[in-house]
C-alpha cells in the first residue's frame, strides 16, 4: 500500500501555490517536460562545436581497443578501460576502471563514423536531456503529494532544473568520456523509475526492464550499484512496499550486481585494489597520516558543497596541491565534522519520520560515498564530476526553501524573481564554461589560473604551451609561447621536484628555444627520476646530436655521456662522446674511451676512424692518422667518414691521386655531402686544374642550396 504522508510534515513544502495558470496550452502535461529538453539543449548547445579533451585520447583517440571498432569489443570486455591506451595493464587508482559499455559506444561510434567530435557531443547531449526528462517523470512519481500543484511550483520541477542546469555537470556533458557517468546515472534513474512502477502496479514485466537498464548503468560506471541501496530505502520511504515486493525488487538488482562484479572480476581484478602505483598523483594521501588524510576529506566534502551552492571558479582538476592538507586539530574541520554527524544522526532519526529533507540527504550520501575518499583512496582529492549523481539529493534539498516560500502570497513573486534569475545564472554559467572544454589547450590553459597550485594541471598546461610554441608564426610569438610554458613547468617542479614530466617537457621546451645547455640538464634530471623512458632517451639523444651540429660541444658531450652512464653497452655512444669531447681540449679522454671501445670490440671501423679523425684534426700527426683510418676500412670500405677524413690525410701530405681516390668514393657512399665536393675542388685546385675544381665547387653550390 502507498505511505500515508503526515500533512504537518509535509505542509511546508506542498502547499498549492495560488496562481492559476491561464492558457490551456501551458496547463499541457508535457509543456514541463518540453521546457526541460528546450532549456538543456539551449545551455549545452555549444558543446557541438567542442572536439575532444582530457580523458577523450585515453578510451577514444588514441585507444587501440576502441579504435578498432567492433572488432575491439571482446578486448573492451575483458580489460580496464585504460589498457588500450597504455597497451599493458596499470594499477593507477583503487579498482581500475572497468566501463566497458560507454566504451563499446565510442568504438561502435568510431566503426562507422570514423573520430567525429560533434556526433560524440551530440549523443552526449541526448543522452543528458533524456537524463533530466526522466528525473522529472521520476521525482513526480515519488512526490504524490504534489498531483494537484501545478508544475512550475512544484519541488519536482524545480529540483529537476537546478539539476539540469547546473555548472557542475558541465565536465560531465562536455568532455565525452564524461558520458560514463550519464549512461550509468541513466541506467540507474531508469531501473529506480521501474521500481516504482512495479509497486504501483505489481506487473512482473516492470522488474524484467528493470533488470535490463540497471545492466545498462553498471556496465556503464560502477557508481551505479550505490542505487542497491537507493531504490529499496526509496522505495520504503515513499510507498512502505511489503517484504514480498522488496525482495522481488532487490533480488534483480543483486543479480544484476553480481554479474557486473563477475565479469569486472574476470576483467581487472577486485573491485578495491588498494595496490595503488606509489606516486602522488596516483595517490594525494601517499605521504601524510590518516588523521591528515581524514581532515582533507572532510575540507573536500566542504569544497563540494560550496561549489554546489556557488559554482565559480570551476575546474577540471583538484590534483595535489590544489586542495591544502588539513589537521583534526583545525577547529573549522572540527566544527564541519561535528555538524556532519548532528546532521547524519538527525537524518536517520527523520527518515523515519517522513522528512523529505532526510530522504534527499540519503541519496546525496549514498551515491556519493563511493567517490568520497572516505572508504577507499580514489586517486585525487577531489572532482566536480564526482558530484554528478549526488546533485540530485543537492537539488532536492536546494529547491526545499524556495517551494517552501512560495505559500506565502507575499513572497510568491519575489521567490519565482529568484528562481528565474537563478537557473538564467546557472545557465550562462554552463554556457561560458563549455567552452573551456573545446580541446586540450583551451581546457588547461584555462584552467591553470584556477588549479595554480596542481602539478597536474601546470605540467599539462606547460605541455600544451610548448606544442603551440612549435606552431608560432613568428619568433617573437614562439619565444613568448616557451616562456610561459616555462613558467607553469616551474611551478610543477616546485610542488613536486619527482614530477618526470615537469622535467621534461621542460628540456622540450629548451630544444625548441636552441638552449641546448638547459635541455640537457632539464632532461638529466627526468632520466634520473625515470631511467627506462625511451622517450626521455630518445630526447636525449636528439639534444646530443642537435647541439653537436650547431657546435655546442659542451652539451654535446654531457648528452651523449648520460646516455652511455644508462646503455654501456651502446658503443655509438661512446664514440660520440669521444667525438665530441675532442673539440673542447679533452682529446687525451676521446682517445681513452675510444681505446676502450676497442678492446670491447676490436671489429669497431668507427673507433679506429675516429682515433685517425682525432689524430689529425688535434694532434695533426697525419702518420697516425693514416695509420688508423686504413684499419678502419680494412674493417669497413664502406665507411663514409673514414673515406672522407682518409681523403682529406692524403691531400695534406701532397698525395692528390690518392686522395681522390677515397673523396670520389666517399660520393659514391653519398652524393649528398656538399663539404666532400669542396674537398675535391680543393684538391683540384692544389693540383693546377681549375675547371675541376670549378666543376666540383658548382656541385656543392647546388647541395648547399
Amino acid at each position: 500500500m502507498k505511505k500515508e504522508f503526515k500533512k504537518k510534515e509535509f505542509k511546508s513544502i506542498v502547499a498549492e501555490s495560488a496562481i492559476e495558470p491561464k492558457n490551456t496550452w501551458f496547463q499541457n502535461p508535457y509543456f514541463p517536460f518540453l521546457a526541460i529538453i528546450v532549456l538543456v539543449f539551449i545551455a549545452y548547445a555549444n558543446t557541438l562545436t567542442l572536439e575532444y579533451a582530457l580523458d577523450d585520447r585515453m578510451i577514444i583517440t588514441e585507444n587501440q581497443f576502441t579504435k578498432k571498432g567492433i572488432a575491439g569489443i571482446p578486448e573492451i570486455m575483458t580489460n580496464d578501460a585504460f589498457t588500450g591506451f597504455f597497451g599493458t595493464k596499470k594499477s593507477l587508482v583503487a579498482g581500475g576502471r572497468y566501463r566497458p559499455l560507454t566504451q563499446i559506444m565510442f568504438a561502435v561510434e568510431y566503426q562507422f563514423f570514423g573520430l567525429n567530435p560533434m556526433l560524440s557531443h551530440l549523443i552526449n547531449l541526448l543522452l543528458y536531456i533524456l537524463l533530466c526528462v526522466l528525473l522529472y517523470a521520476l521525482l513526480r512519481e515519488l512526490f504524490t503529494f504534489e498531483k494537484d500543484k501545478v508544475w512550475y511550483a512544484s519541488l519536482a520541477f524545480w529540483s529537476t532544473l537546478i539539476f539540469s542546469l547546473h555548472p557542475i555537470h558541465t565536465e560531465v556533458v562536455a568532455n565525452i568520456k564524461g558520458r560514463d557517468e550519464i549512461a550509468s546515472l541513466l541506467g540507474a534513474l531508469a531501473a529506480f523509475w521501474y521500481a516504482v512502477r512495479f509497486v504501483k502496479t505489481e506487473k512482473i514485466i516492470h522488474l524484467f526492464w528493470m533488470m535490463l537498464v540497471f545492466l545498462w548503468g553498471v556496465f556503464s560506471k560502477e557508481n551505479a550499484l550505490t542505487f542497491v541501496a537507493v531504490i529499496p530505502l526509496s522505495l520504503f520511504f515513499f510507498f512502505k512496499p511489503n517484504l514480498k515486493k522488496h525482495i522481488f525488487i532487490v533480488s534483480p538488482l543483486l543479480l544484476v550486481s553480481g554479474i557486473f562484479l563477475f565479469f569486472r572480476q574476470m576483467a581487472i581484478g577486485d573491485l578495491i585494489n588498494q595496490e595503488i602505483a606509489p606516486e602522488i598523483l596516483n595517490n594525494p594521501f601517499l605521504n601524510v597520516d590518516s588523521s591528515t588524510e581524514f581532515a582533507t576529506v572532510l575540507f573536500t566534502w566542504w569544497k563540494y558543497l560550496t561549489i554546489m551552492l556557488f559554482p565559480h571558479p570551476l575546474t577540471h582538476d583538484y590534483y595535489p596541491f590544489q586542495i591544502a592538507y588539513y589537521s583534526l586539530s583545525n577547529i573549522f574541520i572540527l566544527l564541519f565534522l561535528l555538524s556532519i554527524l548532528v546532521l547524519a544522526f538527525t537524518a536517520v532519526y527523520k527518515f523515519f519520520k517522513n522528512s523529505l529533507w532526510a530522504w534527499a540527504l540519503m541519496i546525496l550520501a549514498a551515491t556519493f560515498s563511493i567517490q568520497s575518499n572516505l572508504f577507499f583512496n580514489i586517486g585525487t582529492f577531489m572532482n566536480e564530476r564526482f558530484l554528478f549523481a549526488p546533485s540530485i539529493g543537492l537539488s532536492v534539498l536546494m529547491a526545499m526553501p524556495f517551494i517552501y516560500f512560495l505559500k506565502n502570497e507575499k513572497y510568491k513573486k519575489t521567490v519565482f524573481s529568484v528562481l528565474i534569475l537563478l537557473m538564467l545564472a546557472y545557465s550562462v554559467k554552463t554556457f561560458s564554461r563549455n567552452f573551456a572544454w573545446k580541446n586540450d589547450r583551451t581546457l588547461f590553459r584555462t584552467d591553470v589560473k584556477v588549479s595554480s597550485n596542481s602539478i597536474k594541471c601546470n605540467v599539462s598546461a606547460g605541455g600544451v604551451t610548448v606544442e603551440m610554441a612549435k606552431e608560432a608564426k613568428t619568433e617573437v610569438e614562439k619565444r613568448q609561447l616557451i616562456n610561459e610554458a616555462l613558467g607553469y613547468l616551474s611551478k610543477a617542479q616546485k610542488l613536486h621536484p619527482q614530477s618526470f614530466y615537469a622535467w621534461f617537457l621542460a628540456a622540450n621546451a629548451y630544444s625548441e628555444m636552441g638552449d641546448w645547455s638547459n635541455a640537457f640538464l632539464y632532461m638529466k634530471n627526468a632520466l634520473i627520476i625515470n631511467s627506462q623512458s625511451f622517450e626521455a632517451q630518445n630526447n636525449m639523444h636528439y639534444i646530443a646530436q642537435k647541439s653537436y651540429l650547431e657546435q655546442n660541444y659542451t652539451a654535446s658531450a654531457d648528452a651523449y655521456s648520460s646516455l652511455a652512464k644508462l646503455d654501456e653497452g651502446n658503443e655509438t655512444y661512446f664514440i660520440s662522446l669521444a667525438n665530441s669531447l675532442s673539440y673542447i681540449n679533452q682529446a687525451d679522454s676521446s682517445l681513452r674511451i675510444l681505446q676502450r671501445v676497442i678492446d670491447k670490440n676490436p671489429q669497431s671501423a668507427e673507433a679506429y676512424g675516429r682515433i685517425g679523425e682525432i689524430y689529425g684534426r688535434v694532434f695533426n700527426d697525419l702518420g697516425k692518422a693514416e695509420v688508423y683510418l686504413l684499419k678502419s676500412l680494412s674493417l669497413d670500405k664502406d665507411d663514409l667518414s673514414a673515406n672522407e677524413n682518409m681523403g682529406i690525410v692524403l691531400g695534406m701530405q701532397g698525395r692528390f691521386q690518392e686522395s681522390l681516390q677515397y673523396l670520389y668514393r666517399a660520393i659514391e657512399i653519398d652524393s649528398t655531402q656538399a663539404r666532400i665536393y669542396l674537398n675535391i675542388s680543393g684538391t683540384y685546385k692544389y693540383m693546377g686544374d681549375q675547371a675541376k675544381s670549378d666543376e666540383y665547387a658548382a656541385k656543392a653550390n647546388v647541395l648547399m642550396k
